[in-house]
């Protein structure tokens, strides 16, 4: 049943081990956050490589059992070498241990499918940005400090970073268990944190493929926030194998639940408690479901013998179908910042993938606002789930005026930004060169990730950037007053927290 490309078909095939280098995987997998893990290449012991195995063929049974005590004595030996070794040696045997111990756990969510992506052009675009990356770099390097007696309220704060013209407070936060595959969902107040652990998912389950399989081993666990003690605490754990889902509100997040019969539940759990509400229940796949405002839902769904997913949401009152083309697969929805319109991504059966908006109310609407833009001609869904990976979506957050949405470009090779409302030209943004995840905090700004840095980006003057925070770290926006960021930093099975906050510029 699966088509397995290659041939440019809906689901990705072989499962290859290939990175998407500059995506958001693909640079985490690079820097040694996701897959950064050392190897040991073990070689056989053969015959024909140790002397002893290679004369043990024609021995006679006393020749052979003076060899194997010859061994043993050889084994008790290595073995008081080795409970003689200094604490620091041991300590690196046992960090080694683990390391081999995480590959090995990794490698059980089978391999990545490949990856989809045109390789960005050396544009007169790419020229300009590194030449304004060098000049921005060498003010940088001139005025990027760290100056606790700048912090302001709180006194908590552990300093300032001046970069250009912005500074921010940074205040640590703890850190949260994962499973080095999904990043953890925020609650919109930035008290709760639900993160995916144990043993990942494979990506057959991840992107709902016909070759799917139920999660068994993967967890979900909830942590508190405390801002005083700056640790996260543990709240619990949701009682049934399932996956992280894309968006949140106030009062909880979505998950997935894999069926042994090939369905997929849609599950609502509760901040407080784990307590979990089947939103959908029933013998379809149901799959990258999104939170609108006033109960509105929307989700890809087919049936368990099908390949193509169409667009549904649930207005409150009822089930509507949007999507009108039977042979797209139409997934990602995300409800734009207004609340009315929706984004959603189509893959055909050649591989072409765009990006799709349109008023979500009803078929009809969807159909005659129908706005589009083109990414790549061969496309699939791994794509597709590549291009919003990170982007979660809440109706209790950034209500705006503007309708829009940031995602990782496959064919430019860089986050974007695109607002299919306004004039024509203008409606697609490149942000900057080496950008891998944007978060819109307003109607004209982004947050935007590289691999060396974050950085606040002028969506309306691509000249107006300015560094944050060095490092690879992905915000999290809330309505928080006091500390409205939260930036995730992943590492070897953890994710680091810290809570920011801009200041005002001198």
């Amino acid at each position: 049943m699966t088509k397995m490309p290659g041939t440019g078909g809906r689901w990705t095939g072989g499962l290859r081990a290939a990175l998407l280098r500059g995506t958001l995987f693909g640079v985490l997998c690079g820097a040694g956050v996701m897959t950064g893990c050392e190897t040991t290449g073990v070689e056989p012991l053969t015959h024909d490589r140790d002397p002893a195995l290679r004369a043990a063929g024609g021995l006679t049974p006393e020749q052979r059992a003076a060899a194997a005590e010859r061994e043993r004595q050889l084994s008790q030996s290595q073995s008081q070498r080795e409970t003689q070794q200094q604490p620091g040696q041991e300590r690196a045997e046992r960090e080694r241990a683990e390391r081999e111990g995480a590959e090995r756990r990794r490698e059980a969510r089978g391999e990545r499918p490949t990856p989809v992506r045109t390789a960005p052009r050396d544009s007169e675009a790419d020229r300009r940005d590194r030449e304004r990356e060098a000049r921005a770099e060498a003010e940088r390097e001139a005025s990027v400090e760290i100056d606790p007696a700048r912090a302001e309220e709180p006194p908590q704060a552990i300093g300032s970073v001046r970069a250009m013209r912005v500074r921010a407070n940074l205040l640590p936060r703890g850190s949260v268990p994962y499973d080095n595959l999904s990043l953890p969902l925020v609650s919109p107040c930035g008290t709760y944190i639900a993160t995916q652990t144990g043993i990942p998912p494979t990506w057959h389950t991840l992107i709902a493929s016909p070759d799917a399989e139920p999660p068994f081993g993967t967890d979900i666990d909830i942590f508190e926030l405390d801002l005083e003690s700056r640790t996260a605490e543990y709240v619990a754990t949701v009682e049934t194998d399932a996956l992280l889902g894309r968006s949140v509100n106030d009062r909880g997040f979505l998950i997935e639940s894999p069926r042994d019969d090939g369905s997929r539940w849609l599950g609502f759990v509760d901040w407080v408690d784990g307590e979990i509400t089947w939103l959908i229940q029933d013998d379809a796949v149901n799959a990258f479901a999104v939170l609108g405002a006033d109960g509105r839902i929307a989700w890809s769904r087919r049936s368990a013998y099908s390949e193509i997913f169409e667009l549904v949401i649930w207005d409150g009152r009822q089930e509507l179908v949007l999507s009108d083309d039977d042979n797209l697969d139409w997934v990602m929805p995300t409800w734009a910042p207004t609340g009315n319109g929706l984004f959603v991504i189509t893959v055909s059966e050649s591989g072409r993938m765009n990006f799709v908006y349109g008023v979500g109310s009803d078929a009809a609407s969807f159909r005659q606002t129908r706005q589009q833009l083109n990414l790549v001609r061969e496309g699939n869904i791994f794509g597709a789930y590549q291009a919003m990976n990170g982007q979660v979506t809440s109706p209790d957050l950034f209500a705006s005026t503007r309708d829009h949405i940031s995602f990782f470009h496959p064919g430019a090779g860089r986050a974007c930004v695109w607002r299919p409302l306004e004039r024509r030209g203008e409606e697609l943004i490149v942000l900057m060169r080496g950008s891998i995840f944007a978060l819109l905090e307003s109607a004209d700004h982004a947050a935007v990730t590289t691999e060396s840095g974050l950085y606040r980006q002028n969506l309306n003057d691509p000249d107006d950037r300015a560094e944050m925070v060095r490092g690879t770290l992905l915000p999290r926006l809330t309505y928080g007053e006091l500390w409205p960021y939260l930036l995730l930093a992943p590492g070897d099975d953890t994710i680091g927290l810290t809570s920011m906050r801009l200041l005002p510029r001198d």
